[in-house]
């Protein structure tokens, strides 16, 4: 019986164990890749139709969080609970590489810190030990390709001189790219409660990320060898965790240029990405997705965020947005007011400039080119105008000191405007019109007569007063003259 009782408390602790062991939560990163579907598995619940990507839709996506960007100008093409806060995993590891890249010294000859032994024991490794001595770009791929943690301390180390220096980095950099909901406690992305990001966030870290000619070439490695060390006697090879760069996989998809996986078992499958395709550079981030999901998920944004672009000659897009003009002295009953629509004259070498936009960015795309072009006007708006008429050239100049140049013609006939036409008068307003013509000419003969009249008097009037100052004048010079030989006949006499 003791036997028994005893057999029995065993089995009974080894079963509690195994509860409590399964209901423990299992915070593994990157543990061996799971075994990957033969084929792409559906998303359960998803109508989704590959032959009208741009249809997609919430469902469509298997990831908690979703978010695609456009890599060069940051414009949000399709989110879905991006700004929720998530767990980012080994996903944290792009923000690392960021800093490195930027601090460069890449061909340095770096030595493993100790901190590299500073990780959780179930932490995948690349593995790199205190004491090894590797180029620190060398060491950039043992963190990137197999998510190695103790390398990812290393960098930090190296980087910033300690682990908590890097982290105040890494926060920094956050702010400054944009991003509002990201905290980081460490390098790597191992499970801490307080490290944290977004869909959102991780995409704009990404984006300035791909910005890095050697940031690019590391994410897009398939395979590395890093160089035998002390501790190793041969080189080790390595190999990147994303599926879809390897076309042995049926999640192969030609268009990607890397990022990064992650996982762990509460922040489920996490996966940014980076795809280009016709010269147009996209950004994708799946979190809490599933082992296949991530790869699905990141190729239906893909092809949502491609399908929404179109390839457009500078002749088409003006053709679907004419230039109009304003007409002078058009006709009043012209259909457009006066409005002329140009089009373009064939064979300049402006015409088949060729971008690729979203159809509903055409009018602003072509305003651009508009804007930063030279427009010179070779008529003066004045109606006449017939269709075919030269109106203006534009001459498009690049940075590389291209130019290129457009006719404007008038693309319809404008018409004059008719020369105003005398008014017909009622003959009872031409009567009235003569009498108070013939009146205003007798009022016009009167007073001629009376000013002439006056004029007249005036000048009798003037003559006569002229004639009586002369005689008063005249008298008084003869009356002078008396006085004068008077006092001479006195002074005559009285000598004698």
């Amino acid at each position: 019986m003791t036997s028994n009782a005893a057999i029995r408390r065993a089995l009974a602790l080894i079963l509690a164990l195994m509860i409590a062991l399964c209901a423990a939560p299992v915070l593994a990163e990157d543990p061996e890749e799971p075994a990957e579907s033969a084929q792409p598995t559906a998303t359960a619940g998803s109508t989704y139709d590959a032959e009208h990507p741009e249809k997609l839709l919430d469902a469509d996506l298997e990831g908690q969080s979703c978010v695609l960007i456009n890599r060069a100008t940051g414009q949000v093409l399709y989110e879905k609970d991006a700004n929720a806060k998530r767990y980012p995993a080994s996903t944290t590891k792009i923000m690392t590489l960021l800093l490195a890249v930027e601090y460069g010294h890449f061909d340095e000859v770096v030595e493993i810190p100790q901190e590299a032994q500073k990780i959780p024991s179930d932490s995948s490794q690349t593995p790199v030990l205190p004491g090894e001595r590797m180029t620190f770009e060398q060491l950039l791929y043992g963190m990137m390709l197999p998510s190695g943690n103790d390398s990812s301390n290393a960098v930090a180390v190296i980087v910033a001189g300690s682990l908590d220096a890097f982290v105040e980095k890494m926060n920094t950099r956050a702010k400054e790219l944009g991003c509002t909901g990201t905290n980081f406690v460490n390098a790597h992305g191992y499970h801490d409660d307080n490290h944290y990001t977004t869909a959102a966030d991780l995409a704009k870290i990404a984006a300035e990320g791909m910005k890095n000619e050697m940031y690019r070439t590391i994410v897009s490695t398939l395979y590395y060898t890093l160089p035998a060390t002390k501790f190793r006697a041969n080189g080790l090879e390595i190999e990147n965790h994303n599926k879809m760069l390897f076309g042995s996989s049926p999640f192969y998809y030609p268009q990607i240029q890397g990022i990064k996986t992650g996982f762990h078992s509460l922040a489920g499958q996490c996966f940014v990405a980076a795809a280009a395709q016709d010269g147009i550079n996209l950004v994708s981030v799946t979190l809490k997705t599933s082992n296949d999901g991530r790869w699905i998920d990141t190729k239906r944004m893909m092809e949502y965020g491609f399908a929404q672009y179109q390839k457009y000659t500078f002749e088409a897009l003006f053709s679907e947005h004419p230039l109009d003009v304003e007409v002078q002295n058009a006709a009043p009953d012209d259909p457009q007011g006066g409005k002329l629509a140009l089009a373009l004259a064939p064979g300049g070498s402006l015409n088949g400039y060729s971008m690729t936009i979203r159809s509903e960015d055409g009018a602003d795309k072509l305003n651009q080119i508009i804007t930063n072009s030279e427009l010179t006007y070779t008529h003066m708006l004045q109606a006449p105008i017939q269709k075919g008429d030269e109106i203006a050239t534009l001459t498009a100049k690049y940075a590389d000191g291209t130019a290129l140049t457009a006719t404007l013609l008038a693309a319809r006939d404008v018409a004059v405007a008719p020369a105003p036409t005398p008014t017909e008068v009622p003959p009872e307003v031409r009567a009235q019109q003569i009498r108070e013509a013939e009146t205003n000419v007798n009022l016009i003969r009167v007073l001629v007569i009376v000013v002439g009249v006056l004029l007249i008097a005036t000048a009798v009037f003037l003559v006569v007063l002229k004639v009586r100052k002369d005689r008063e004048r005249e008298r008084r010079r003869q009356a002078a003259l008396k006085r004068k030989k008077a006092a001479q006949r006195r002074r005559r006499e009285m000598g004698q």
